[in-house]
């Protein structure tokens, strides 16, 4: 297993991770999920895990794909 900061070259497994994620969990609670709302996670993600303001994002990584 590999762990480094977040990278776009990543950014279409986090998507779909961050994705399942939130269908998941929401269901459980008989939440209606939201796309907008995953859509803006993952902005916040990202300003928030690139740049001076780093504030320790991480990806772990097995064979290629991001698995959390």
């Amino acid at each position: 297993m590999i762990v480094q900061s977040y990278s776009d070259e990543y950014a279409a497994q986090v998507h779909e991770l961050i994705n399942e994620f939130y269908k998941e969990s929401l269901e459980e609670y008989g939440i209606k999920f939201d796309q907008k709302v995953l859509e803006n996670t993952i902005e916040e993600m990202k300003k928030q895990c690139t740049g001076l303001n780093y504030t320790g994002g991480f990806l772990a990584i097995i064979d290629g794909k991001v698995i959390g």
